[in-house]
């Protein structure tokens, strides 16, 4: 037998944001974000349409482990393309010390 599989498996989608860069003289940031998918907002579906956490993020870690934002495929299939908008709000930066760096 071979390992084909019939059944088709469903494909979740993980959404999120990952760091870039960093400005200079900075080696962590502290951000709160919130991820909100604009078709699921606008047709009030029965799923979860926004994704809100807070987070650090420096070179060794640049996108968010857990928790994982995911949209189940049933609903993304629903449409022909989906837009998605991102508030970020930098909560804290940290110099090459590791010390808080006043705004």
């Amino acid at each position: 037998g071979n390992n084909i599989k019939t059944n088709d498996d469903e494909q979740n989608v993980v959404i999120g944001i990952r760091l870039c860069a960093l400005p200079k003289d900075v080696t962590r940031i502290k951000v709160k974000y919130k991820l909100l998918c604009v078709e699921f907002e606008r047709d009030n579906l029965n799923t979860i349409s926004s994704w809100s956490h807070s987070a650090n993020f420096d070179y060794d870690n640049y996108y968010v482990k857990f928790p994982k934002h995911t949209i189940q495929s049933h609903f993304i299939n629903q449409y022909d393309q989906l837009t998605f908008n991102a508030e970020i709000q930098i909560l804290e930066l940290y110099d090459l010390n590791g010390k808080i760096i006043n705004k």
